[in-house]
């Protein structure tokens, strides 16, 4: 399995420019699973400047040569939209997401997160750190060790108060983390959901959970 070009990295633009390309930068140099990527493709948004765009080109010059690069900027209106897109151009088994404005810590660690993820089938998503913009620190009061992992979902739930509706919530977002490919297109289309904290309850009512490393693999740049 480790020796086959599985796994498509998906780049989300966060509007920064500057952050985009020192997480891009972070990611080239901390990655040591070069040999199992197959593309590696970076989603824009529509208001990113014509600068950035030509510096991803200047970038793809070089990055070509070692994967599938392309550079994508879907006439979309939200984070949702944009990610069902991409996701329609990926064939790969393994999804590795991240989202400008995380710089990378360590190094392993799309291996250890295919091998985690792998550990159980009801693993929707590993988080290479425990710590997030979407996950409040109430959801990580509670740890369970499971290995060199922390167990989160299911063991423990925040609840979460958005729009004046209130969620239970296991922990399910979208900052650096593994999915398998099919997890993510079961769901349909990410856009039909409102919120993060919807998708987090269909994942939950499919018995799926969430893991994240002890160890800490990113942080805010």
């Amino acid at each position: 399995m480790m020796q086959d070009k599985n796994t498509t990295i998906l780049l989300t633009s966060n509007g920064n420019g500057f952050d985009l390309l020192e997480t891009l930068k972070g990611l080239m140099a901390s990655n040591t699973a070069r040999a199992i990527i197959s593309k590696l493709i970076i989603i824009l948004k529509e208001d990113d400047d014509k600068e950035l765009f030509k510096e991803l080109e200047r970038l793809k010059t070089g990055l070509k040569e070692v994967y599938d690069f392309k550079i994508i900027k879907p006439s979309a209106k939200t984070d949702f939209e944009r990610l069902d897109y991409a996701l329609s151009l990926v064939n790969t088994e393994y999804v590795f997401y991240c989202k400008a404005g995380w710089g990378f810590t360590g190094k392993h660690y799309i291996f250890r997160s295919i091998y985690a993820l792998e550990s159980q089938v009801s693993v929707v998503q590993v988080l290479l750190n425990n710590t997030s913009e979407f996950t409040p620190n109430e959801v990580m009061n509670t740890k369970h060790r499971l290995g060199e992992m922390v167990h989160v979902s299911g063991l423990h739930q925040a609840k979460i108060n958005h729009n004046d509706k209130e969620y239970l919530y296991n922990g399910f977002n979208f900052t650096t983390s593994l999915f398998r490919t099919s997890d993510l297109k079961s769901i349909g289309r990410f856009s039909r959901f409102s919120n993060i904290y919807e998708v987090d309850a269909w994942y939950k009512k499919n018995n799926k959970i969430v893991l994240t490393f002890c160890e800490k693999y990113t942080e805010l740049i």
